[in-house]
């Protein structure tokens, strides 16, 4: 499955169900004059119900609108990006 978002990187296989999880972002929007990074530490959140989810944590830094920002995200990711 390629990944939604061009800017993935950073991926973890869970060593549990065997899926490949992107834990790593870079999202950027033009019309916000936005350019975020996305990271989720740890990379092994996994939830093991229907057969697993990746949802976690993750933390935002970047510039908005010219200015440094700096917050919290949550993340989820069904299926497998191979």
């Amino acid at each position: 499955m390629k990944p939604l978002a061009d800017g993935t990187s950073g991926f973890w296989t869970s060593p549990t169900t065997g899926k490949r999880y992107g834990t790593r972002w870079t999202v950027h929007i033009p019309a916000l004059d936005a350019r975020l990074t996305v990271v989720a530490a740890p990379q092994g959140q996994e939830v093991q119900a229907f057969g697993g989810v990746y949802e976690g944590a993750a933390t935002v830094t970047g510039r908005y609108r010219g200015k440094p920002v700096t917050g919290q995200a949550y993340v989820e990711q069904l299926g497998n990006w191979r």
